[in-house]
């Protein structure tokens, strides 16, 4: 099964309670071999660079229509976050 990841990133100009811009990632998974596939329950994770190195910080799964969020993320100049969808052995 071939899995794409469309994503839209927005960035908002929140201020966290600590007084840090903070900001989400939402998107939607589809099933690129078959879009009437089910989308529903997929793992997605978000990777954001550590020292350098992508590293998982966050997980979660996909509702009914494939949709899924990340909240409350740090924006910072020196960290690149990269969501991805998981499916067996396809990322």
């Amino acid at each position: 099964m071939f899995l794409v990841g469309q994503i839209t990133i927005f960035v908002l100009l929140a201020t966290s309670q600590l007084g840090h811009p903070t900001g989400e990632i939402v998107g939607t998974v589809r099933n690129g071999s078959d879009p009437s596939a089910d989308v529903a329950d997929i793992e997605v994770v978000l990777r954001a660079t550590i020292d350098g190195q992508f590293a998982v910080v966050e997980s979660t799964r996909t509702d009914a229509q494939g949709e899924y969020r990340f909240a409350d993320l740090p924006i910072t100049d020196d960290v690149i976050y990269l969501p991805g969808a998981n499916l067996g052995d396809v990322h």
